[in-house]
């Protein structure tokens, strides 16, 4: 079971490297998973990620392979969708670092992490922006 603890570790960890984007993710997986109280946060370690969707771009941060779990998905876009496998990550230093490299790969935008909507984008910014940060400050 991944911990608050976990968690901190990891953001404490990336903010030797960058603390502004540190900052970010903290606010991010908070947003995600109610503050690293989640379910799916304890058993993936991660913001949630289903494998069928994530699969090759995943790769490199499981070079043995990865293990999945399923669990019913909460998304407000797939709402009905049951047991759906989702990633499990090995750390959450490696979840941490992936979700960085997807930020830079959306040249910066973060908000398509939750949608590729613009109206869903606009409305996730402001949940991140209403999120306080409490590791990383």
């Amino acid at each position: 079971m991944f911990t608050p603890t976990n968690a901190q570790n990891a953001l404490v960890a990336f903010a030797k490297k960058n603390k502004d984007r540190a900052q970010l993710l903290e606010r991010i997986m908070r947003l995600e998973t109610a503050h690293f109280t989640s379910k799916q946060y304890q058993l993936t370690g991660s913001a949630g990620m289903e494998s069928g969707a994530w699969g090759d771009k995943v790769k490199p941060y499981f070079p043995n392979g990865y293990k999945t779990i399923p669990m019913d998905d909460n998304h407000p876009l797939q709402r009905g969708k049951l047991h759906v496998e989702f990633i499990v990550w090995d750390s959450v230093d490696n979840f941490v670092r992936f979700l960085s490299d997807y930020i830079d790969r959306h040249n910066e935008n973060y908000a398509a992490w939750n949608s590729l909507d613009a109206t869903a984008e606009a409305n996730y910014r402001k949940g991140v922006a209403s999120i306080k940060n409490r590791f990383i400050v």
